[in-house]
């Protein structure tokens, strides 16, 4: 899959499966292909068919990635417990889980709460392609892009008075510029995503551009 320009890498994060699946033909309409970043994996059987929810939004193009096991802490977890024990209790029994429902090589990972430190970034490159953070986005050119391993993403999700106009001034610096944005949202917001599409310039790819699209 070959990046174009202006993109936006959009991401959903946490276990919100119905709600993800229920927007797959806006996504299909509008030539969306996103990021789905799961914790909470346990609880993905207690959902109305999950697991065949999610490998149906794999199957339309959109990649899966990983929020944790339990939504940890990530930062703080390195720190207390160090990296082995946090990979073998946060990590691998989740990764586990997932290539048993046939999700294999899954590549991104995205701090819960953004709790990082540069511990836990090199204990997680240990396993992940990309690590996802909060706070400012980076605002790429394709070559600054792809050689970043840190991806800063902004949150499209909230819902204040007055958010619409900022993101709005923040998509439209991404296609002036002809740049690469990330951003991110926990259920789809029907609003936000339409204005989103409004952009008939901005091109909406997954993350795994960055893997040869192998999730």
């Amino acid at each position: 899959m070959q990046i174009k320009t202006p993109t936006m890498l959009l991401c959903f994060d946490d276990c919100y499966i119905d709600e993800w699946y229920n927007h797959l033909q806006f996504f299909d309409d509008h030539n969306m292909r996103v990021s789905f970043y799961v914790t909470k994996i346990r609880d993905i059987r207690s959902v109305n068919h999950g697991w065949d929810k999610l490998r149906e939004i794999k199957a339309r193009g959109h990649t899966i990635g990983y929020h944790g096991m339990g939504h940890l802490r990530a930062g703080a977890c390195v720190a207390d417990m160090g990296c082995a024990a946090f990979l073998a209790q946060e990590i691998q029994p989740g990764l586990r889980i997932l290539k048993e429902e046939g999700f294999e090589n899954i590549q991104h990972y995205c701090y819960p709460y953004g709790n990082r430190t540069e511990a836990s970034d090199h204990c997680l490159w240990q396993r992940f392609r990309t690590l996802r953070r909060g706070g400012r986005p980076f605002i790429l050119s394709v070559e600054q892009f792809m050689g970043q391993r840190i991806i800063g993403t902004k949150h499209f999700g909230k819902g204040i008075d007055g958010a619409d106009e900022g993101y709005k001034r923040l998509i439209l610096g991404t296609v002036q510029s002809n740049s690469i944005i990330c951003g991110y949202m926990h259920q789809p917001m029907p609003r936000r995503l339409e204005m989103l599409a409004s952009f008939k310039q901005l091109h909406f790819l997954p993350m795994s551009v960055l893997d040869g699209g192998t999730q």
